[in-house]
């Protein structure tokens, strides 16, 4: 009896390997599948370089956009005033900005992107995001 209970495990373990083979072996195993965002974002990264601000931005549309545009601004907390604004857009769903700005030591500053992201219908959603620092 003891050896049957021990077989029956053993053939219910390799059954079970089997069947774990049979189902991953369907599966390709370099298949390239296009990433998407399940909603709209935007990365905001602000460092700074000695006196020199590094602005990038990636705004990233969901599943079916078609196109992004929006403003990003650079904005001086300690002097309250605009060092830089720009109009991005793009026609698909990534948009990307990377400038680098002349700034002041010890200011505060604030990177902020206020983006509209478009599917075919041509409806829009918002993707916003904003990073401060201190040079």
């Amino acid at each position: 009896m003891k050896y049957i209970r021990n077989g029956l495990g053993v053939f219910l373990c390799l059954l079970l390997f089997t069947e774990t083979l049979h189902v991953y072996a369907f599966v390709p195993q370099h298949q390239v599948v296009p990433y998407y965002e399940t909603e709209n974002r935007a990365i905001v990264s602000l460092t700074f370089d000695k006196n020199v601000a590094k602005c990038v931005v990636n705004v990233i549309g969901e599943k079916g956009t078609t196109k992004i545009s929006g403003t990003v601004q650079l904005y001086d907390e300690t002097a309250k005033k605009s060092v830089k604004t720009w109009n991005i857009s793009s026609s698909s769903a990534v948009c990307t900005l990377s400038k680098d700005v002349s700034v002041k030591s010890g200011h505060k500053y604030t990177l902020s992107c206020t983006a509209n992201v478009y599917d075919a219908n041509n409806s829009s959603k918002a993707a916003d995001g904003s990073a401060t620092k201190t040079n």
